[in-house]
């Protein structure tokens, strides 16, 4: 086997800029966006022969943005998606050096994303590589350099004349299945914004944070940093958070000086600080810092990429895997413009994965396919289904059931108890919440005539024994019955002639020790969704009235139970002043705001606490995925926040009433919270 011979190239401080090595050298060899408008069912297309109300509109890619928002205001158009590429399955870049990349791709799960999951937005993302400037005749990053600068002679573009920049540049952005050279994680949709600070292995620190400063006034996305040193200075360290602040991602080489802790600036907590992994050695890179300050590791020896005049070169070290993370992040951005710097940063730490190693690599090797995946799964609960968001939630709150008393038409019954209830009939699933925290059970939900295969696994998995039904045969059907007493379970079905004596029937099975009660309107929901938490957290019965009377049966059972202390959920329409004087309470309190939303934030600011370990977002348009996830919300006292379609600033609102918060998740898919709401969500937690 021939040799490799490391050459490690360090600063002009104690450590080295230049954090990669070489070895062997190869020779080389006005767009339109396209805009589906999907008009309103009533409304006809532009084109008479199109059956479909939907339209492809062309426009220029400068100003695509403010097309949009000038058809946005057609009252006519039902909603208006982009354009985005398809690929075909197995899809294998047929740039002829590929092969020498292939197990590095492989290891992060490149091909994998590119081929299930590979889209983009018009524009690309821009990185600026901070180096030795870029080799900007290499016929492979033609048409993937941006104006960039050169902090050390002014006078002189930023031409690479050592080779490291160019070789950096190219794992982030050689273009890709052109025929020629080598390919790049972000298949080259990313530009390059080549800024030289250094004609060799060495420069200052103040051309870096010139070379910051430059990046984030010119529009750069991510700022790759395949430098460092180990003296620390806070001028960099401002320079840096001064970039963060503008939402750019500053991604930088952990070193490699085979040392337990990083160069800086990749130290720093707000910088992705990256080292390199050896795929042959199944362990750390031997030249690779590591510890507590590297957050992820990419393969970072034997890698082939651009370099001087038209060659290519294999170098290795933690710069070389830095230009591996730069691109991958451009990879994301692509999918998902509106992601910033630091939620990028934790979108790849999450995603990654562990690999062996008797060092500490941070959280492992960086895995594209799964980074990609998180884009929409990250924090969020959910299942293709309302059923099966339910169970999702089931999973993540219940690894086993207590088992627990339950007494139901006088006889006392013990049993691991589970709920079920109907994903269709909201009032008797919402009235199942207190219930559920009494016996710490899930609430799943039903729809099918027929036991869902998915309810039938989760039951077998929470070695459930007795199956509560929440409604009549109209709400859960006699077949889904039969088929759990087939399975071996013991159903009992709690119900009454309507939703207000359901109700009633639930609340009798719980051994309130309370004379308070939420009353809500039967007839409108929303509101119950903002009750439900609270009702299961402090054992207060839900008792549904109608808008203008209080039903017989309701009366009665308040009187019953010696309620003396109400609480109305929702403005006068869904109860009206009327109700509210005939409550067995001479000064009930109306918790209610304009619209269900600001009446969610009024039951935080009645019934929330600081110390609630988790927030939970569900949309208040749909109602199933709120029922399911009361119960879970319930186990740490914490709160559900309804969304509101893409208006962010009412959920804001909401989250601020929390300052104790430490997590949160998103229920349902991304038809009710949609992807970037979701992670407007998350900036409200991670500025």
């Amino acid at each position: 086997m021939k040799s490799i011979i490391r050459t490690l190239l360090f600063l002009l401080f104690i450590g080295g800029w230049f954090l990669g090595h070489s070895s062997i050298t190869y020779a080389s060899g006005n767009e339109q966006v396209k805009l589906i408008v999907k008009y309103k069912d009533e409304v006809t297309t532009q084109s008479a022969e199109n059956e479909f109300p939907v339209d492809i509109i062309s426009t220029d890619v400068v100003g695509w943005e403010e097309k949009v928002e000038e058809l946005k205001e057609n009252p006519a158009i039902e909603y208006i998606e982009v354009d985005t590429k398809v690929y075909a399955q197995g899809f294998t870049p047929n740039d002829p050096y590929y092969i020498d990349q292939e197990k590095t791709y492989e290891a992060m799960k490149a091909p994998e994303a590119w081929t299930d999951y590979a889209q983009k937005q018009p524009g690309d993302p821009v990185v600026a590589v901070i180096d030795s400037g870029v080799n900007k005749n290499h016929p492979d990053l033609e048409g993937q350099l941006v104006e960039g600068t050169n902090l050390v002679d002014s006078t002189l573009p930023p031409q690479d004349t050592f080779g490291h920049g160019s070789h950096v540049a190219g794992l982030i952005a050689a273009n890709t299945d052109n025929g020629l050279g080598v390919s790049s994680l972000s298949l080259g949709d990313v530009k390059i914004m080549p800024i030289k600070i250094m004609e060799e292995n060495s420069g200052n620190v103040s051309d870096v944070i010139e070379g910051i400063r430059y990046a984030v006034e010119h529009g750069a996305d991510v700022i790759n940093l395949s430098l460092g040193t180990y003296t620390y200075r806070t001028s960099l360290a401002d320079a840096v958070d001064s970039a963060v602040e503008e939402g750019v991602l500053v991604v930088a080489a952990a070193g490699n000086n085979d040392r337990a802790q990083s160069l800086y600036p990749a130290a720093l907590n707000n910088v992705l600080s990256v080292g390199s992994y050896d795929l042959r050695l199944h362990d750390k890179a031997s030249f690779s810092n590591y510890g507590v300050d590297v957050d992820v590791v990419t393969p970072g020896t034997e890698l082939l990429s651009t370099y001087l005049k038209d060659d290519y070169k294999t170098m290795e070290g933690t710069s070389m895997s830095t230009g591996h993370v730069s691109s991958l992040a451009s990879l994301l951005k692509n999918h998902a413009p509106f992601l910033r710097g630091q939620q990028l940063k934790r979108l790849i730490e999450e995603s990654s994965r562990y690999v062996p190693a008797h060092f500490s690599l941070g959280e492992g090797m960086v895995d594209a396919k799964q980074s990609i995946e998180n884009i929409r799964d990250l924090h969020r609960i959910s299942g293709p289904t309302s059923i099966q968001t339910s169970t999702a939630i089931s999973q993540i709150g219940w690894n086993e059931l207590d088992e627990k008393d339950l007494k139901i038409d006088g006889t006392t019954e013990t049993g691991k108890f589970v709920i079920l209830a109907t994903g269709r009939d909201f009032p008797d699933s919402l009235a199942a919440s207190p219930l559920a925290s009494y016996l710490n059970s899930p609430v799943l939900l039903e729809k099918r005539d027929r036991l869902s295969v998915s309810i039938e696994e989760e039951l077998e998995r929470l070695k459930a024994t007795d199956v509560v039904l929440i409604g009549g045969a109209n709400a859960i059907s006699e077949g889904v019955e039969d088929d759990l007493e087939t399975e071996g379970y013991h159903t009992y079905r709690v119900s009454g002639s309507d939703r207000y004596e359901t109700a009633i029937a639930v609340n009798r099975l719980i051994p309130y020790e309370t004379n308070k009660a939420f009353i809500i309107s039967g007839q409108e929901f929303p509101d119950a969704l903002s009750a439900a938490g609270y009702s299961g957290m402090y054992q207060y019965p839900i008792v549904y009235v109608r808008s203008d009377s209080i039903p017989d049966p309701v009366q009665s059972y308040m009187e019953e139970s010696g309620i003396t202390k109400t609480y109305i959920v929702g403005g006068t329409h869904p109860v009206s002043e009327d109700v509210e004087s005939r409550l067995p309470d001479s000064n009930p309190l109306r918790i209610a705001g304009k619209n269900r939303y600001e009446t969610n934030r009024a039951m935080h600011r009645t019934f929330g606490n600081d110390e609630a370990e988790e927030l939970y977002f569900a949309t208040g348009r749909n109602f199933p995925d709120g029922m399911a996830v009361a119960p879970l919300a319930v186990q740490s006292s914490s709160p559900i926040i309804l969304t509101q379609d893409s208006q962010i600033g009412p959920t804001n609102e909401s989250v601020q009433l929390f300052d104790q918060r430490k997590d949160y998740s998103i229920i349902g898919g991304t038809q009710p919270i949609s992807i970037p709401l979701a992670w407007e969500i998350d900036r409200s937690f991670y500025q």
